[in-house]
């Protein structure tokens, strides 16, 4: 074989794990930037029921998040659906897991049954637990990216010298 041909394939073997190693980095990001958006939705929603008893589509009225807008969450909450109904229309194009995807709806299936007290105070304990959650996810985001990054390029790394 060609020493061109061997360092070619080389080359191209390490791109190929640069190349997923960028890709599953920016879907975990993306995950962490979507559920700090829905932390700043719910916050946002507390605040316009608390501060104007604000309803319906006046709720989202001056809120914007990127990640919120790609997934199809806010239009579909300008478009008139329910919170709930929005977050579960669009769980599928949203990169949150399955634990945290029912976790999230299950609280938002409570809003929307008591006084302003009551939602402010539900609101409060569905943004802290998203905070959290949040804070947790982008901690082992740095660490996940490492691994992986150190695992591809090892991987390849591995390969390159087998068939040097």
């Amino acid at each position: 074989m060609s020493i061109y041909l061997r360092w070619g394939g080389a080359i191209l073997l390490m791109l190929g794990a640069l190349y997923f190693s960028r890709g599953y980095e920016k879907y975990l990001m993306r995950r962490v930037a979507e559920q700090e958006g829905l932390a700043d939705l719910i916050s946002h929603v507390g605040g316009m029921i608390n501060r104007f008893l604000s309803s319906g589509e006046e709720l989202w009225r001056d809120f914007h998040n990127d990640a919120l807008e790609k997934c199809g969450l806010l239009p579909s909450l300008r478009g008139g659906m329910g919170l709930k109904d929005a977050f579960d229309k669009c769980g599928e194009k949203m990169s949150l897991s399955a634990s945290a995807k029912e976790k999230i709806s299950a609280s938002l299936g409570a809003l929307g049954r008591d006084y302003r007290e009551g939602e402010v105070r539900l609101l409060a304990e569905l943004e802290k637990q998203l905070r959290s959650d949040s804070e947790a996810e982008r901690s082992a985001v740095e660490k996940n990216i490492k691994v992986a990054r150190a695992l591809l390029l090892g991987g390849a790394l591995a390969a390159v010298i087998m068939l040097m």
